[in-house]
């Protein structure tokens, strides 16, 4: 039976886990930090009367098809959080130090629709390393800030610009300026934020586990073999061997491990991959690439 390991114990490695095990496989799983989880980190000691936040993973959308599967396998309950907003509730705007109404948007926007529309067609969808358009290689050279000062009559310090701006830094956590004008131009290239403004919910489709989110990643590590776990292990060195194996150094507590195994699956952000030594472990250039220039949105609270 082939060695596995499995780097980080976040819902893709215990789940890689519980795909293999399902097969009759065993694997190790090597995480970094002092708990399982990863991003889904439920707050449970805060408050009272049993109330739970989450620190991050907060929402499961309704096509997130594997957690939904998980949440049934494990016997998990979720509440749409739908439910817990007032039926006339509705969604107020505030750009520029006024408010922006569904009407004013409506006709900023049709001035826009044309460009975003036909730039959308240009551009085509997808756009991936392997496959693109003259406009869509374009629109990616250029940041979502870029776009709205180039095409949004006066540009950022309008409340369109503003609206489209906060639209792709909230969705995408990360800067705008940061972003590629894809993400913008894929995003309202077909719709009408000024009908969404009057008719969409900010959680809809949402829901969050009863008890937590971590709820999840906790059943699913209890229902793997308890020594297959090892915390405290952060991966910083990765490299493949003369006879296709690898070998996996770990700085623990007691010191550097190194471990030897014929497969690894590293479910590690690449912007945590960055800062492992992986320069012999074989990866393409295309691969190291990826790694080193691939943008990670950050969704954080801040406290």
């Amino acid at each position: 039976m082939p060695r596995i390991a499995i780097v980080g114990a976040g819902i893709a490695g215990l789940n890689a886990a519980l795909t293999l095990q399902d097969a009759g496989l065993s694997c190790s799983i090597y995480e970094a930090s002092d708990r399982i989880g990863g991003r889904m980190h439920s707050d449970s000691t805060t408050w009272a009367d049993g109330m739970v936040s989450e620190w991050c993973g907060e929402f499961i959308d309704g096509n997130h098809e594997t957690i939904h599967q998980l949440i049934k396998r494990f016997g998990l309950t979720t509440i749409d959080l739908e439910r817990a907003r007032a039926k006339r509730a509705q969604n107020i705007m505030y750009f520029c130090n006024r408010f922006y109404g569904a009407e004013e948007l409506a006709r900023d926007f049709q001035a826009l629709a044309p460009l975003l529309g036909q730039q959308v067609q240009e551009a085509g969808f997808p756009t991936t390393h392997a496959h693109f358009t003259q406009e869509g290689f374009r629109l990616d050279h250029l940041s979502v800030s870029d776009w709205i000062e180039q095409y949004v009559q006066g540009g950022r310090e309008t409340p369109l610009g503003h609206l489209l701006e906060t639209a792709c830094t909230g969705f995408y956590g990360l800067d705008a300026g940061e972003q590629s004008a894809l993400n913008l131009v894929y995003m309202f290239g077909s719709r009408d934020p000024s009908r969404d403004a009057a008719t969409s919910r900010p959680m809809q489709g949402s829901s969050k586990i009863v008890g937590g989110n971590e709820q999840l990643p906790l059943a699913m590590a209890r229902s793997l073999p308890q020594e297959c776990l090892h915390l405290r292990h952060q991966l910083v060195a990765l490299e493949r061997n003369n006879d296709a194996s690898l070998t996996l150094t770990f700085t623990t507590a007691g010191g550097s491990l190194e471990v030897q195994c014929e497969r690894a699956i590293l479910t590690l952000p690449f912007s945590t991959l960055r800062q492992v030594d992986y320069r012999r472990a074989g990866f393409d250039p295309l691969k190291q690439v990826a790694i080193e220039e691939l943008g990670y949105g950050t969704i954080s609270k801040l406290f």
